[in-house]
């Protein structure tokens, strides 16, 4: 008896063929500069994917695909409801080959929801290696309202989207900012920042903008305290926790924790510290996000920044259905890809993939997926 942790199904085991083919040219659908590279390939993604295979093996830099979920739903143009074991299947043959395009740093990414998100994990798993596993990040991408909450369970307002590379060792992410309103932990003002620090006076941010605005405290916009604190970002902080130990040595060493004292860790890195806390500028929040410097925080493994609402007719194609925001891809090529680097969507449908790639300067390639995902023998 084996010791191998596996999924198992019936037919997995079952040898599929894909008939070898030739990519060809249409000439008169081509458009644009030949130079780019870029493809759009009509057909089965399987046979395509076995075709780009000889080429493109250790080419490709991040493949996103949002392939059918199995959610057995209506309008929506390709097969949504196959057998559980037919579809583990399809899925198999497919990401056998998208492992081997990958480069050595590259990573897949692929969105679903629960119908077949844990058996997914564990396919890629045993395809990947379960040490490739990077994370899963979940979106929010309705609001609860409508029949969603008349279901008998909790309304479903969210998808997947696994993550694998290649090989993690090698693979580099870098980490995202996204935008934020104003901050209400970074309260605290600095009137004289251009003294020493043992010299300044502080003041609450509130009261100095109401000051300005000549308005009540009360009456001070969200909207306006953000931009406060954004444009004045080197002298607003707030007053972060320090450890029992250093509290300890401000307390033994008679410090006035009313005045703001220079303190050196071990590791040599000086730090500010003030009531008990560290100091921590607002500065270190601030971003230059698409041209305007904005409050941001890391990005973490929920996402729920981005709008769905309204993208039926994003980029100029309509499809009120399974249609992605160009935001979500953005954010995707953002964290794990450079300009110039080439990216893959084997279930391209309405073309997101590929309309954010050449937008940010990205190579790509992508399948236009038929109406069903054939199984070839």
């Amino acid at each position: 008896m084996s010791n191998k942790l596996e999924l198992t199904w019936v037919g997995k085991n079952e040898k599929i063929n894909p008939e070898p083919r030739i990519l060809l040219e249409d000439i008169e659908k081509s458009y644009g500069d030949p130079q780019t590279e870029n493809m759009l390939i009509h057909g089965d993604n399987l046979l395509a994917l076995k075709a780009l295979e000889s080429k493109y093996s250790n080419k490709i830099k991040c493949i996103y695909i949002d392939p059918p979920y199995n959610a057995n739903a209506t309008n929506v143009p390709f097969d949504d409801n196959i057998e559980h074991s037919f579809y583990l299947s399809l899925m198999k043959c497919r990401l056998e080959i998208l492992v081997k395009l990958l480069k050595e740093d590259g990573v897949l990414c692929i969105q679903c929801d629960y119908n077949e998100m844990a058996y997914l994990k564990v396919l890629c798993d045993e395809i990947f290696g379960r040490n490739n596993y990077v994370t899963m990040v979940t979106v929010k991408t309705s609001s609860e309202s409508g029949v969603k909450v008349n279901a008998n369970k909790p309304a479903k307002v969210s998808e997947y989207i696994l993550i694998y590379a290649k090989n993690k060792d090698k693979m580099v992410y870098k980490p995202i900012r996204i935008v934020t309103g104003y901050d209400k932990n970074y309260s605290q003002y600095i009137i004289n920042p251009e003294d020493n620090y043992n010299e300044w006076q502080y003041a609450n941010i509130k009261d100095i903008l109401a000051q300005q605005l000549n308005k009540a405290k009360k009456d001070l916009k969200d909207e306006e305290l953000r931009t406060f604190q954004i444009d004045n970002r080197d002298r607003v902080f707030s007053v972060r926790d320090i450890s029992d130990s250093l509290k300890k040595y401000i307390k033994d060493n008679g410090i006035d924790k009313n005045i703001a004292y220079e303190y050196t860790t071990s590791t040599g890195k000086k730090t500010l510290l003030y009531k008990n806390g560290e100091i921590v500028f607002v500065k270190n929040k601030v971003y230059e996000i698409d041209g305007k410097l904005e409050l941001t925080k890391i990005a973490s493994d929920i996402w729920l920044d981005i709008p769905w609402d309204g993208i039926a007719n994003e980029g100029g194609v309509t499809l009120k259905n399974s249609k992605k925001p160009e935001k979500l891809i953005q954010r995707i090529f953002e964290g794990f890809t450079d300009e110039e680097d080439l990216v893959l969507d084997s279930f391209l449908g309405s073309g997101t993939t590929c309309a954010v790639a050449m937008k940010m300067n990205r190579k790509c390639i992508g399948i236009e997926l038929r109406r069903t995902m054939l199984f070839y023998e």
